[in-house]
């Protein structure tokens, strides 16, 4: 079918972004349609010069198609929760909600993080537009930064002229944002806030900070940060309405655990066979490493935490993906990063720590080491190596009912791999994987059931199984010492 009438090539000026280019497709606005997006990155130090950072990078983006009675961000308008968390530290999961709680409920698209250093562009997971949400807005933090940002709002993909129908292609460039949250003129975070919120103004060669940063190297303008690129897809039989890619459960590479004879070191040099202090108060054997990818950008929940009883103490914090667990204090299991709060006692080598802040971080590298009591320590925290699945909860809920902790479950279905790992040699267990085998086909099986039902099959199944493997375990180990007892006898 061909779907491409005529183009447009001369710029459209809409003050908050330029549409550079349109095309009109045969297909009218009264159809459902798929859009595949890219984003580019015009941000660099040749665009930007004044105080370029080294680690310029961009968060997750987040597309969403919804209807217009919705606007994500606006200029003038006041920041939402949800955008202020997206300016200031790159996390989407308030605007996520909030995206959620629309009437009717928008597609949502959300790319990966991306450092300038190593990609210049990105590709998304098809976007459904329906006759309803027929509206596209977008957004992604400049990073680091204050709370500036870039991205498109309310822009409405469809020829109002004569045809009414859907463009085929659409170009846009957009421009740096200041969401009017936080304090800062320069590219760093952890500024005072602006209270009350300021409305959103678009940074411009009047309105950038005093210094200049973001001005052309003629210090004449502020150049776009990004353009992007929407086409309708050539399969429109298959559209996504909720993508959110996914990301492994570990630590950042800034983490340190405690070597025996080498002290601190970060995750991404622990290796096999290191003997890490853990949460028993003992040094344990590194048996092997779950997820270990130096180059796969992630967001990390930072838990800062004050590590003693004077107000003067050292704030210190740890580096971990939302759904990797951590003990705290008056809690029998250790529990997912996203549900700690502010005031809750994070616990540490030196005892119950209270918990003082809790930001978000975008970097490069994601680690988690195994060891055979499922438990490591990471910055000074008791951490566990072990992640949730599909829940805020510390346990796995079978038909509604907690049957068992997450802790237990993954310590008892690895008992087989951390026996041959440990009774034979560790060189069989190491692995430059991104997973080791049985944690990458387990997670692929379980998330690729959509239905809750099948999960929930899934998880009573794999209950089964360790319930099982640990009666044949208790049973097998007298039963074989008692048959090489007998066949001892029977050879004297």
């Amino acid at each position: 079918m061909k779907m491409i009438l005529f183009a447009s090539l001369l710029p459209v000026a809409l003050g908050a972004f330029d549409v550079t280019k349109t095309s009109v497709s045969s297909i009218p606005s009264s159809q459902s349609v798929c859009y595949s997006c890219s984003f580019d990155n015009n941000w660099s130090g040749s665009n930007h010069p004044i105080n370029y950072p080294s680690n310029a990078h961009w968060s997750p983006h987040v597309l969403a198609a919804h209807s217009s009675g919705y606007s994500m961000w606006k200029e003038g308008g006041i920041a939402t929760d949800g955008i202020e968390d997206v300016a200031e530290t790159g996390g989407i999961g308030n605007l996520i909600d909030e995206l959620e709680n629309i009437d009717p409920t928008p597609s949502i698209v959300v790319g990966n993080a991306m450092f300038n250093r190593d990609t210049q562009s990105q590709t998304f997971t098809t976007i459904k537009m329906t006759p309803t949400n027929n509206y596209l807005s977008t957004v992604s933090m400049i990073a680091p930064s204050p709370d500036w940002f870039t991205g498109f709002y309310d822009f409405n993909p469809v020829d109002a002229g004569a045809t009414n129908n859907w463009y085929g292609e659409f170009i846009i460039d957009t421009y740096p944002w200041d969401a009017g949250t936080e304090q800062g003129d320069t590219y760093s975070g952890d500024n005072d806030a602006i209270d009350p919120k300021e409305p959103i103004m678009r940074l411009t060669k009047d309105t950038v900070p005093s210094n200049g940063v973001l001005l052309n190297s003629a210090q004449d303008d502020v150049l776009p940060v990004a353009t992007w690129t929407c086409s309708l897809d050539a399969d429109q039989s298959d559209c996504t309405e909720f993508f959110i890619p996914d990301a492994p459960d570990c630590f950042s590479s800034s983490v340190n655990a405690f070597v025996k004879g080498r002290g601190k070191v970060p995750m991404n040099e622990i290796t096999v066979g290191d003997q890490v202090l853990t949460g028993t108060g003992n040094f344990e054997a590194i048996y092997s490493i779950d997820h270990r990818d130096p180059t796969k950008d992630a967001t990390f929940f930072q838990i800062h935490y004050k590590s003693g009883k004077e107000q003067d103490d050292e704030q210190q914090s740890i580096e971990l993906t939302k759904n990797h667990m951590i003990f705290v204090d008056h809690k029998t299991n250790p529990v997912p990063a996203k549900t700690v709060t502010v005031g809750d006692q994070v616990l540490t080598v030196d005892g119950p720590c209270p918990v003082t802040k809790i930001t978000t971080v975008i970097r490069k590298g994601v680690f988690n080491p195994l060891t055979a009591d499922g438990t490591i320590i990471a910055d000074g925290v008791i951490s566990s190596t072990y992640s949730t699945l599909t829940s805020n909860s510390d346990s796995i809920e079978i038909f509604g009912y907690k049957s068992i902790s997450y802790q237990d479950f993954f310590k008892n279905v690895l008992k087989p791999y951390t026996f041959l790992c440990t009774s034979t040699t560790l060189d069989i267990c190491k692995t430059q994987k991104e997973k080791v085998l049985i944690s990458e086909y387990a997670s692929r099986i379980f998330f690729s059931l959509q239905n809750g039902i099948y999960q929930t099959v899934i998880l009573f199944s794999s209950f089964v199984f360790v319930y099982i493997l640990n009666v044949l375990m208790v049973v097998s180990v007298p039963a074989t010492i008692c048959w090489m007892i007998i066949k001892g006898n029977k050879s004297v």
